[in-house]
């Protein structure tokens, strides 16, 4: 198996300008980032501006985040594709832009979209699997793949697996979201074939009760909280997947309050840590794939 090629995603929490953040990626070592196309204009036109220097740098986008949270026509976020509705439209119709900005600035070959937007969410209906379905199919006209991202509520990404074709989206495995979320779910197993890109990062859990609360979704690197990592890359080698993996990984106040030693470190030395922490899954996720004679 060739060495795995590693991305990181640019959202690090750290408020360094574009120019720094890029020279700390490939300082690092690695391959490729992520990007997040976001809520208002002020964040797309930062997208743009970010894009050109990325482009300009010789980095390759990997994977860009669609908008999930409220946007100034919902307080559903996402929630709302799976309505029937005006806001449905608005938020598809909003979604497809997102997909041809991202072809047109980034070249990136795939779109993260999360399927849900809270934990408790209605019943998934046909009208959602027909919304994500045209935005898929948008998604394929623009050359970008949608890859559904593993949330707090997993009937809803099932329902969309079954309900939309494997060539037009496929699944964006957050084995964070998995251990905070649905810990009783193997995603890598039930997403057989399927995965398309991932996100990799840490947490202690759910620790917020029955319900699955965001705070639990700390985004520690990789072996800072509980997550069984041998298991997880076993688990994603036995899927079938050989891409490019990708850390997802910050420093926020709340992260910083239970993992001090981010408070101390810079956005370089973050990133060489992240990048130490990725050789370590790879030794596991490359053996694996070995021994599956892949």
């Amino acid at each position: 198996m060739a060495k795995t090629e590693w991305g990181i995603a640019l959202n690090t929490a750290f408020g360094t300008k574009i120019e720094e953040r890029i020279a700390n990626v490939l300082e690092a070592g690695f391959d490729n980032v992520s990007m997040v196309w976001g809520e208002t204009e002020e964040d797309r036109e930062k997208f743009y501006r970010q894009a050109k220097y990325i482009k300009e740098q010789n980095v390759p986008v990997y994977s860009v985040h669609a908008p999930l949270y409220p946007t100034p026509f919902t307080d559903l976020g996402i929630g709302v594709m799976w309505e029937s509705s005006d806001a449905a439209v608005t938020y598809r119709e909003l979604l497809c832009r997102c997909a041809r900005e991202v072809a047109e600035h980034t070249g990136a070959p795939y779109l993260v979209v999360h399927p849900t937007f809270a934990p408790t969410m209605p019943a998934p209906t046909a009208a959602g699997a027909e919304n994500f379905g045209i935005v898929a199919e948008y998604c394929r006209s623009v050359g970008i793949k949608m890859a559904l991202e593993t949330m707090e509520v997993p009937s809803h990404l099932a329902y969309l697996l079954e309900n939309i074709p494997a060539d037009l989206a496929g699944v964006c495995w957050d084995a964070g979201h998995n251990q905070a979320y649905t810990p009783d779910v193997n995603w890598p197993k039930q997403a057989r074939g399927r995965i398309l890109c991932t996100h990799l990062h840490d947490n202690r859990g759910k620790t917020m009760g029955p319900i699955p609360n965001t705070r639990c979704d700390t985004h520690f690197l990789p072996f800072d909280g509980i997550r069984d990592w041998d298991a997880a890359m076993r688990d994603l080698a036995e899927s079938g997947y050989r891409g490019p993996l990708t850390l997802e990984v910050k420093r926020g106040r709340d992260v910083c309050e239970q993992i001090p030693v981010y408070a101390e470190w810079g956005e370089a030395r973050f990133m060489k840590e992240a990048y130490a922490r990725a050789q370590r899954l790879s030794a596991v996720y490359e053996e694996e794939c070995r021994r599956l004679g892949g």
